[in-house]
């Protein structure tokens, strides 16, 4: 089979129709966004620090008995568990 390019009829036609009007990535960039800008004035409202939860931080940190001896063992035996079975 031989395949002639300039043949008008076998090779690829050219696209017809309007052709696009200036550059295709600013068009896409140029889109609005509603949603987009109630999403940040929502964001903006929110404050950057929970004062009730900075203040149970402090409390758990000034603690003695956090965290438990219980959750410490239960990490302990965890971490040990994970270098044997790296180890061999």
């Amino acid at each position: 089979m031989q395949i002639n390019p300039t043949d008008p009829i076998g090779g690829a036609s050219r696209p017809t129709g309007p052709r696009p009007v200036g550059d295709r990535s600013v068009q896409r960039d140029a889109a609005a966004f509603a949603e987009s800008a109630a999403l940040h004035q929502a964001w903006d409202q929110v404050p950057a620090v929970r004062p009730a939860e900075v203040a149970r931080g402090t409390a758990l940190v000034q603690s003695q008995q956090y965290p438990p001896a219980s959750a410490i063992h239960q990490i302990a035996r965890l971490l040990a568990s994970n270098l044997r079975s790296n180890g061999e």
